[in-house]
């Protein structure tokens, strides 16, 4: 299992906390997040599943979900997609 202690951020101001083996969620406490990264992870596979198997290779190399997501923020100008791909980044980190 990846140790997610590396990937404590802040996204936009709103909280998320990742820590290994917990579930995902924000300072206030919602657990709602887990089962929206989920989604995110499925609908990236059924969708753009070329993007999914990259978006692995990424996280595989240690590229923080954060990172992956200014990434394509800033590079690609792509803010809903870039929002999608954090959250999947996040499931498969939580072990999916």
């Amino acid at each position: 299992m990846v140790d997610t202690m590396a990937y404590l951020s802040d996204f936009g101001g709103c909280g998320i906390r990742i820590r290994g083996g917990d579930t995902p969620m924000s300072e206030n406490g919602f657990h709602i997040d887990k089962i929206l990264n989920q989604e995110s992870l499925e609908w990236l596979e059924n969708s753009r599943p070329g993007i999914t198997e990259d978006l692995r290779k990424d996280i595989s190399e240690g590229k923080t979900p954060i990172q992956i997501f200014s990434h394509v923020r800033k590079q690609h100008v792509r803010e809903a997609l870039a929002v999608r791909i954090r959250q999947a980044a996040v499931a498969i980190l939580d072990g999916e």
